[in-house]
């Protein structure tokens, strides 16, 4: 079964409109939907049957929506059947959309609920049902989404689409010179640019969870082998001394979160070390399974969980529900937006004074790399045999992308055995007390 692109056309335009998304989805089908109703309760049927149809033709399913067609598309029930979304200039707040557009043309809401349904000068007609149904069916949306926000749109507010970007999880762009409908040279470039970003995004990640899937996984051999371990070897799970330290520091905390896990070494020696719930969590199923049979060695079992996970699941999590985080060897081996949305959600589901500490390999400049035969794509990221293996990053470089959520409270270095040099970092953060994303 092929993967589809579906496209929702905005106001005045057409499912024509889908052929120019064709090249960026070269191993995709890509068609575009034509509905024939405008209300979000008719609408939203449309997409839904439509959608449901297409479920059980295709393997998977990517949304692009285009202004009041994303607004359709989260009113119609189709967040199960869509594995992740863009949406170019959304109508996120149609509630304030229509009180602005009575507000323009001068239209109070008795006047409205009197008359039922207003012409407007702005050639819009205002409808009271419309707005008690938008009143009352909020937008509930679950689907991983980028948003792209033009500077000039003159429909929806920064603001507005940055509160619903935030609310959501979403990954919100914004092209200065943009305008609510993209349709210039330069503006259909941006969007392009923008689309195989994201995509490359999506095809390094699953790379990268292959990869470890496949690193991580133990053989019968490897478990009858770990098995036989002596009971106090956990205190050389660690790579080294000071990340054993710092693992040992999470064992005083009262939920901790060991995200990236691996062999979850770092989770069980926070176990050992005190912590009475630890969550172990990574992308790749091996690890999962690796973390529980090395947590039934040591005998963590009763206060250990090890879960699938990746920046999805930390949406799911509750806010400020862990007082200890530790991310080692994750956050400079994936693209930078995976990196972003991990810190953001790491902020958020951390309390205010909790422990997070974060582990990153050392600072490879083009020099350094070219030195040893690699060679750096746009000065920081390398890949081998096409897999990301790191985004080098100096410690300002961090400290700036963790600075909308997190100060710097302590940087030390570390070696791994056989290393000469201490030359890999551990970031010991400090929440700002205002840990937003705007």
């Amino acid at each position: 079964m092929k993967d589809l692109v579906l496209y929702i056309h905005g106001k005045g335009g057409s499912a024509g409109e889908s052929e120019h998304f064709k090249p960026l989805f070269p191993e995709c089908e890509v068609i575009g939907l034509d509905y024939k109703t405008f209300t979000p309760w008719e609408t939203g049927r449309e997409i839904r049957e439509a959608v449901t149809v297409l479920n059980d033709e295709y393997a998977s399913i990517t949304l692009i929506a285009n202004s009041i067609g994303a607004f359709f598309s989260m009113n119609a029930g189709i967040d199960a059947m869509i594995c992740k979304a863009y949406f170019i200039s959304p109508v996120v707040d149609m509630e304030r959309l229509i009180l602005n557009m009575m507000s323009w043309s001068g239209i109070t809401e008795k006047e409205l609920k009197e008359k039922g349904t207003i012409h407007t000068d702005l050639g819009e007609d205002l409808s009271w049902d419309y707005l008690c149904y938008v009143r009352e069916h909020p937008v509930c949306w679950t689907v991983p989404t980028g948003i792209l926000y033009g500077g000039h749109d003159h429909l929806t507010s920064y603001e507005t689409v940055a509160a619903f970007a935030k609310k959501h999880g979403a990954e919100l762009t914004v092209m200065e010179s943009g305008e609510h409908w993209f349709h210039t040279d330069e503006q259909m470039a941006f969007v392009d640019e923008w689309i195989r970003r994201n995509e490359n995004t999506v095809r390094d990640n699953q790379r990268l969870v292959g990869f470890w899937d496949q690193a991580l996984s133990l053989s019968d051999a490897d478990r009858t082998e770990l098995r036989k371990a002596d009971p106090e070897s956990w205190k050389d799970l660690a790579p080294s001394k000071k990340l054993f330290e710092a693992a040992c520091l999470l064992g005083k905390k009262k939920k901790v979160l060991d995200f990236g896990c691996g062999n979850a070494w770092a989770g069980i020696i926070a176990a050992k070390s005190g912590c009475p719930d630890v969550t172990a969590a990574d992308a790749a199923p091996a690890a999962v399974r690796t973390a529980l049979c090395y947590a039934s060695v040591y005998d963590v079992d009763r206060q250990f969980h090890a879960v699938r996970s990746g920046p999805q699941w930390l949406r799911s999590i509750a806010s400020n529900t862990y007082d200890g985080f530790f991310c080692s060897n994750v956050l400079d081996v994936i693209p930078t937006e995976t990196a972003l949305e991990i810190i953001r959600e790491s902020a958020r589901i951390t309390s205010p004074d909790a422990l997070v500490i974060i582990g990153m390999n050392f600072h490879l400049t083009p020099d350094a790399a070219a030195t040893r035969g690699l060679e750096l794509i746009d000065g920081a990221r390398l890949y081998v045999d096409g897999i990301l293996r790191l985004v080098s990053r100096s410690d300002e470089e961090w400290a700036e992308l963790f600075s909308p959520w997190y100060t710097v409270d302590k940087l030390t270095h570390f070696a791994w055995p056989g290393e000469e040099s201490e030359t890999r970092r551990l970031f010991y953060l400090k929440k700002r007390r205002a840990s937003v994303r705007v």
